[in-house]
């Protein structure tokens, strides 16, 4: 499987991490050979607040083990950028996976 490839598939489990919420927009705003962001939109872990970050954090933990366990590919997953905005719709937050 190309590396890209693998790295699409983060797309099509994350909701199971925020599974109360299937509006999410999850777009890709940077595409390399080994390397993905995402930018995640329109999450209620966002909201207008800061409270729920360490959410993504721990998401990120599980992404690298999901990856780790059932590809067998070891990846860095890290939180790049969070913008928290007073319009819960302009909130979001980007995250990176990178294989090792």
């Amino acid at each position: 499987m190309h590396p890209q490839s693998q790295l699409k598939i983060f797309k099509d489990f994350y909701n199971s991490f925020d599974f109360f919420q299937d509006d999410l927009d999850i777009l890709i705003i940077e595409l390399h050979r080994n390397k993905i962001i995402y930018r995640i939109r329109n999450s209620e872990f966002l909201g207008t607040s800061d409270y729920f970050i360490y959410f993504y954090y721990i998401a990120c933990g599980i992404t690298e083990e999901i990856y780790l366990r059932n590809m067998n590919l070891k990846i860095l997953c890290n939180v790049e950028n969070i913008h928290i905005s007073n319009d819960e719709e302009e909130s979001s937050i980007d995250i990176s996976l990178e294989i090792q």
